[in-house]
């Protein structure tokens, strides 16, 4: 399998979705990972993921919320 930019993501592709690309793009750290969703959100290509990556992202965030109150 070949390794490529997300922006060279084809239209009409479906895609694998990992906790990563979700966490990036949805956090602002990386533009590439924010234009990918935006894509996804446009349906412009179709980003498919797991239910269990998705509880893993929102557990991310939350550490991060809880971190930047000082509770962690």
């Amino acid at each position: 399998m070949a390794i490529m930019s997300l922006s060279a993501v084809t239209s009409g592709s479906n895609v694998f979705v990992d906790a990563n690309i979700l966490i990036y793009g949805l956090n602002g750290q990386s533009s590439q990972c924010h234009n990918f969703l935006e894509r996804c959100s446009r349906e412009e290509i179709t980003g498919i993921t797991l239910f269990a990556l998705v509880n893993e992202a929102t557990h991310r965030f939350m550490l991060a919320e809880a971190a930047a109150k000082g509770f962690a």
